[in-house]
Parts: C-alpha cells; sequence; structure tokens
C-alpha cells in the first residue's frame, strides 16, 4: 500500500549504506570508483584494471554463495568473512568492477577483498577484522572486533547477483515514486510519501519517502525502512537526470513498486480518456 505522509525531512540513521557511487546520466559506478581511488592515493588507474578478476570466475564464485555460508559453520567470524566475500563478489558483478577494489563504507570503515582475504579496517578503531582462506577452504579468523550492530548489518548484505539491487532499479525505484505521487514532487516545500510492501513469506516492512528541494529547482529523495535505515539516497537534477546513491531495497520488492506504479499511471490515462471533452464557447 502507498500513501501520503507528512513527517517531514528526517535524517536517519546510516543502514547498509554502501555510499560512494553516482548513477545518471552524468556518472556511472566505474568512473566514480576510479576518482575515489586515485584521489585517496590506493591503486593507479594500471593496478586497478590489471587486478579485475576474470566476470566468469567471479560469476561462478557468487553462484556457490549459499553452500558457503552453510559451510561456515556456526563460527560467527567465518560466516562474517564468508558473507563479506559474497557481497564484495556480487557487487563486482553487478557492476563490473574489480573486486579487488576496496569499499568505503559509512559504517564500517573500509572493506578489502582479494582472492583468500577479507579485511575491515576502520580509520578510528584501526583493523576491526580480518580473516585468511586456507587450503581447505574454511575461513581462519585473526582479527574479529565487530560490534552486534556491525555483525547485523553484515548478516543482511546481498549474497548473489540476483539478489544485488542494479543500477537500472535504483533509477525504476525514483521513477516509480514519482508516478505513484506526481504531487509530492512538485510541491514548493516538498513532499513525502510511505509505502507498505508484503513479502511472500507474510510479513511486510514500511518504507518512508521524503523529497526535498534543492538548489535551482534539484530534487532529493531519501528512504528510510522500519528500522530507520537509509534504503534510498537520490536526487533529480532540474533537467530530470536522476543520480541514485544508495539503494538498499530488496528485487522482489522493487519489482511490485513498479508495477504499482505502471498501474497508477495506466488509471490516470484511462480517467483522462474518458472525461467528456469540453464544450465549444461560441
Amino acid at each position: 500500500d502507498v500513501r501520503l505522509s507528512h513527517r517531514g525531512w528526517s535524517l536517519a540513521q546510516d543502514g547498509v549504506a554502501f555510499a560512494g557511487y553516482q548513477l545518471g546520466r552524468q556518472y556511472t559506478r566505474p568512473a566514480i570508483e576510479r576518482q575515489l581511488v586515485l584521489a585517496q592515493g590506493d591503486l593507479p588507474m594500471e593496478d586497478e584494471v590489471e587486478q579485475a578478476a576474470p566476470a566468469d570466475q567471479v560469476q561462478d564464485q557468487a553462484d556457490q554463495a549459499d553452500q558457503a555460508v552453510e559451510a561456515a559453520g556456526d563460527d560467527p567470524g567465518a560466516i562474517a568473512a564468508e558473507r563479506l566475500f559474497n557481497y564484495v563478489t556480487a557487487r563486482a558483478v553487478v557492476y563490473g568492477l574489480s573486486r579487488d577494489l576496496p569499499i568505503r563504507t559509512r559504517t564500517m570503515g573500509v572493506i578489502q577483498v582479494s582472492q583468500d582475504r577479507v579485511m575491515v579496517d576502520d580509520s578510528e578503531d584501526g583493523l576491526q577484522f580480518e580473516a585468511t582462506r586456507t587450503h581447505s577452504g574454511n575461513w581462519h579468523v585473526e582479527v574479529d572486533d565487530l560490534s552486534e550492530e556491525q555483525r547485523a548489518k553484515v548478516a543482511k548484505l546481498p549474497q548473489t547477483t540476483e539478489q544485488y539491487p542494479t543500477p537500472d532499479q535504483g533509477i525504476a525505484v525514483v521513477q516509480a515514486l514519482h508516478d505513484l505521487a506526481p504531487r509530492e514532487f512538485s510541491r514548493s516545500e516538498g513532499g513525502s510519501l510511505q509505502w507498505k510492501a508484503n513479502f511472500a513469506n507474510g510479513e511486510s516492512e514500511t518504507f518512508d519517502f521524503n523529497i526535498a528541494p534543492q538548489v535551482a529547482g534539484a530534487r532529493a529523495i531519501l528512504g528510510t525502512n522500519s528500522q530507520g535505515e537509509s534504503v534510498l539516497e537520490a536526487e533529480i537534477d532540474p533537467q530530470g537526470a536522476m543520480q541514485v546513491a544508495l539503494l538498499a531495497i530488496p528485487p522482489e520488492q522493487i519489482e511490485r513498486l513498479v508495477e504499482k506504479a505502471n498501474k497508477a499511471v495506466q488509471s490516470r490515462r484511462q480517467r483522462v480518456r474518458q472525461q467528456p471533452p469540453p464544450e465549444l464557447q461560441l
């Protein structure tokens, strides 16, 4: 269900908010990633290209994600290592990136994954997590200082390419929200709407979306879930180009949202066609 609300703009807590990329006509994720790497001096451009893993090899590893997590057993450190490894692998496939490229996050520092090592390094707290894959395929955890909150966020990370939202889905979400509530996007003071998503297992999730006016007619869109975690950060520039900085909505719910928006557009068009033509004043 989608309904309008007027809760206003709110700064939500960080969710699984892996920022650092822009989508839209002017930016691509690989380009932004390269700029971040070069700006911080982590890797020269040549090394980034040379370290890119073959797409078919990375895809094969992503397909084995579920079995690998089960093989980790009850060891929380091994489970965290496998889930971080699967997340970065799936992300690399979806966006055509090198799996070795560091991921800078707002809540966990920098995640670094290679063929046989996973590291999480925070600039303030130092090395928080490090694990190495042994010859037997198991994870040997050397450092595990992840908090329970961080561990819970790791548990929510996408594990396969099918679970990972794509760039096109991010733009589709913004367009769907606009189609469902066009007046909320056009109001000078900004607007908001609420969407209740029902899952196949009978559970539901409520998402709140706030639209805030920016300079020169741009619009910023912030979405949060029931726990106050950020699930959408996007902007529409004055020319209508969309840039999505964060999308953490399950793909199955994205499909339902887009379907609902399409039905809303069709319904509006049908009502317009059914209206009688205006009388001529002669």
